[in-house]
């Protein structure tokens, strides 16, 4: 698979669609985890993200909620789909995390970090070291005041 390369103009743009995103993502995913709670008291809980809704043993309430959870992982699921079309590579479910892969002139490939609650995107992992650590933009270079489409190098093309 190809990697999509966006700059940092082009990601503070997805930040109204990733916050609204995020916000569906995080009410389904706790209605997910009410649900599993609920399955795993009567011992029904599914042991996978892949399972039927119906299975032996089990009464209606027991199916229902299991129907029920698994369309919210469907619906989980899509809007996930939908937000990886985009070039968003999903760092921190729980914590709204997305990063996507950026063209640095010295560095090479880099991956633009942002997650929920940051009004645009401020930072920056390195792809050649396991070091995860997020870096400001202002660590890349002496990066102008206006952060367009190619500022401090960063850029789209591939």
């Amino acid at each position: 698979m190809s990697r999509h390369y966006i700059c940092i103009k082009e990601a503070n743009q997805m930040i109204p669609t990733l916050r609204r995103s995020f916000q569906l993502l995080f009410q389904l995913h706790m209605h997910v985890k009410i649900l599993i709670g609920e399955l795993e008291d009567v011992g029904f809980a599914p042991s996978s993200d892949t399972f039927p809704v119906v299975v032996r043993g089990a009464d209606e309430q027991v199916i229902l909620a299991r129907g029920q959870l698994r369309a919210l992982i469907d619906l989980m699921r899509e809007e996930l789909e939908q937000l990886r079309a985009c070039g968003c590579l999903m760092q921190d479910m729980e914590e709204g995390g997305v990063s996507w892969y950026a063209k640095h002139p010295r560095r090479g490939d880099i991956l633009l970090s942002w997650r929920f609650g940051e009004p645009e995107v401020s930072f920056w992992y390195d792809t050649t070291t396991d070091d995860r650590i997020r870096r400001s933009l202002d660590e890349l270079d002496d990066l102008d005041d206006d952060r367009g489409s190619v500022p401090g190098g960063v850029d789209s093309s591939s």
